[in-house]
């Protein structure tokens, strides 16, 4: 890829390779170069896909922006929840930002593990001490 060039990763869908996207792509300048993940390149752009996905259902959908300020705001917000609030069990109950710092994201996600598996059973032994009132 030359200098002058800017490289875009996308996926093979029909919203990437369309006739209408390939005009606009090579009207750019400097240059665009269009590669399709996993086809043309072993790289992928998931982990952005599954970002993007997030983004849109987990917060987007359930706002109204009523301009690009207001979008922006909400963008911004959800990045920063995302990367330092919300623990991803992926992660080890990590926050991205936490990850980063981490030496051994193992032992956390060990950690974490076994407190998912000390609540799940506290809450099958409270469900089995429960006696219904329907069922007395």
């Amino acid at each position: 890829m030359a200098r002058d060039e800017s490289l875009l990763i996308a996926d093979g869908g029909s919203e990437n390779t369309a006739n209408l996207v390939t005009a606009a792509i090579n009207k750019f300048e400097p240059k665009l170069v269009r590669r399709i993940a996993r086809k043309e390149i072993k790289n992928s752009n998931t982990m952005i896909e599954i970002f993007f996905k997030m983004l849109k259902n987990n917060h987007l959908y359930h706002k109204s922006a009523k301009n690009r300020d207001d979008l922006a705001r909400e963008i911004a917000f959800y990045v920063q929840q995302h990367n330092h609030i919300v623990p991803m069990r992926a992660l080890g109950g990590s926050t991205p930002a936490e990850a980063l710092n981490l030496s051994n994201i193992q032992s956390t996600f060990e950690i974490f593990s076994n407190k998912i598996s000390e609540r799940r059973a506290l809450r099958i032994l409270e469900n089995r001490s429960g006696i219904c009132q329907m069922c007395v």
